[in-house]
């Protein structure tokens, strides 16, 4: 589908789906403004790009979603995002996803900004995280990660931001 401005997926539960091209469970493409996935569960899912969801184009927002158990024999077994600068993840769990070369439980191409998630028991190939730019963590638990990224930013209570200065309310304005 191609659109043009917000699209929305809510309260939605996507279950052992899947896709011999695309995105196991979601497969969303054209689409040039917010994706917004919020309170949904997408789980167990195999494709070979984007085991759980595959965006491309759309800046996607997840939010308190479940991603799990899902497998991807290329690359994002989890979420793979494409062609976008901006990816958000906001109190959602991306655990025990898998994918043969890259990014077990997320892949994305541009910058992924993550807030109260959880990242764990993800593996792929050589990395359970792979971003192509750069990676902010605010209030995250990313245990047992490997994560490949060209920067990262941890933003928590303790700790100063490094190298960057990026203001968490602005962050928080992607997030409704």
């Amino acid at each position: 589908m191609s659109l043009k401005g917000e699209f929305e997926v809510r309260r939605c539960k996507f279950y052992a789906n899947e896709a011999t091209g695309l995105g196991g469970s979601l497969y969303i493409y054209g689409h040039t403004g917010y994706v917004y996935v919020k309170d949904s569960d997408l789980s167990d899912a195999v494709a070979p790009l984007g085991g759980g969801a595959y965006i491309e184009w759309g800046d996607p927002v997840f939010s308190n979603c479940r991603i799990s158990g899902n497998y991807a024999s290329s690359r994002g077994g989890g979420i793979y995002t494409n062609e976008r600068e901006h990816h958000y993840i906001r109190a959602s769990e991306i655990v025990g996803n898998d994918a043969g070369e890259a990014g077990g439980g997320v892949w994305a191409r541009g910058s992924l900004i993550a807030m109260d998630s959880t990242f764990s028991n993800s593996e792929g190939g050589s990395t359970g995280i792979h971003v192509r730019d750069e990676i902010i963590f605010r209030c995250c638990d990313y245990e047992d990660e490997v994560i490949d990224c060209n920067w990262i930013i941890v933003q928590d209570e303790e700790c100063e931001v490094a190298n960057r200065s990026v203001s968490f309310s602005d962050l928080k304005r992607r997030f409704r």
